[in-house]
C-alpha cells in the first residue's frame, strides 16, 4: 500500500465495528437535493438572519462524480462508532472526538470544472446556521490524502435539523478550474469535542455522514486526517483511508490534454 502512514489497526475487525449499541441505519433519501434558498440569506421567525454562498444552481451540464452508494448504513462521529481508547505512539486518544478532517477524493478524468458539491449531514442545529464544506487540493495522488493548509475554499449553506440526511447542494460561487485531471477532495472540518458537564462528549457541530463502505484496495478515495494524533511522529498528524463521505462532486470535463502537454 502506497504512504508510510497507512496504520494496520484501521484493517482490524475491532476499529471497524459500528457501535451495537445504535442498532439503527439511516435510509437513503428520496430526495435527491436539498431545496435552494432564494437570495444569500436565510431568515427563520424570531432568529437572526444567516448568510450563505453556495446557495444557487448549478449549470444544466454538470456531471455528477458519485463514490458513495455501497451500503445504506450511515453513521458519523457523533455516533461515537470507533474506539475511544485507540493506543497510538504518543498518547491515548479517541477517534470519534478529535479534531478531524474528512474528505473525498475525486480523481478527475480530464481537465475540468468544479461547481460545486453535493452533500449529507447530520446532527445539524435546531435554527438555520451557517454550514461549512470545504473544497482541497491533492496532497500526494494516493486518493485519501489532501491538503488540508491550502484549501480550494470554504462554502457555506444555512441549514436546520430540517435537513439531517438530506442531499444539500453547495454551488461553489466562485467554480474551480483544473486544467490538469488531478484529485479534488470536497469534504469537511470539525474541531474537537469537548465534555459536557456530565462527563459525556457534547457534540454541537454538524457531521459529515459516511457509509459502512471501507475501501481497502486501490484506487483510494476516501480520508480522514486528526491533526492532533501522534503529530511528533506523523507531519501534521495521522493521515489514513476511511468510510466512504456522504460527499458528491459537480464538474464539466472540457478537452482532453493535449499531446504536447
Amino acid at each position: 500500500m502506497k504512504g508510510s502512514t497507512f496504520p494496520t489497526w484501521i484493517t482490524s475487525s475491532v476499529i471497524m465495528l459500528l457501535a451495537c449499541s445504535s442498532g439503527e441505519e439511516q435510509k437513503d433519501s428520496a430526495m435527491d437535493s436539498a431545496p435552494v434558498h432564494s437570495g444569500d440569506t436565510w431568515q427563520d421567525s424570531g432568529s437572526p438572519a444567516c448568510s450563505e454562498d453556495a446557495a444557487g444552481e448549478f449549470p444544466a451540464d454538470v456531471e455528477w462524480l458519485v463514490l458513495d452508494g455501497n451500503s445504506s448504513t450511515l453513521f458519523s462521529f457523533a455516533d461515537q462508532p470507533f474506539l475511544t481508547d485507540y493506543q497510538g505512539y504518543e498518547g491515548v486518544y479517541d477517534l470519534n472526538t478529535l479534531e478531524v478532517y474528512g474528505a473525498n477524493g475525486f480523481k478527475l478524468e480530464k481537465p475540468a470544472t468544479v461547481y460545486g458539491a453535493r452533500v449529507r449531514w447530520t446532527n445539524l442545529p435546531d435554527t438555520p446556521s451557517p454550514v461549512t464544506m470545504w473544497a482541497w487540493p491533492d496532497f500526494s495522488s494516493d486518493g485519501y490524502a489532501f491538503d488540508i493548509w491550502n484549501p480550494y475554499g470554504s462554502f457555506q449553506r444555512c441549514l436546520d435539523s430540517g435537513s439531517d440526511g438530506e442531499w444539500v447542494d453547495y454551488v461553489f460561487p466562485e467554480p474551480i478550474e483544473m486544467d490538469q485531471p488531478l484529485h479534488v477532495f470536497a469534504g469537511y472540518h470539525r474541531s474537537e469535542v469537548q465534555q459536557g458537564a456530565d462527563g459525556n462528549s457534547n457534540f454541537v457541530e454538524p457531521e459529515l455522514l459516511m457509509e459502512d463502505h471501507f475501501n481497502e484496495d486501490e484506487p483510494y478515495f476516501a480520508g480522514v486526517r486528526w491533526p492532533d494524533m501522534d503529530d511528533g511522529v506523523y507531519y501534521e498528524g495521522l493521515v489514513t483511508l476511511w468510510y466512504t463521505w456522504q460527499v458528491r462532486l459537480a464538474v464539466v470535463y472540457h478537452d482532453d490534454i493535449p499531446e504536447a502537454d
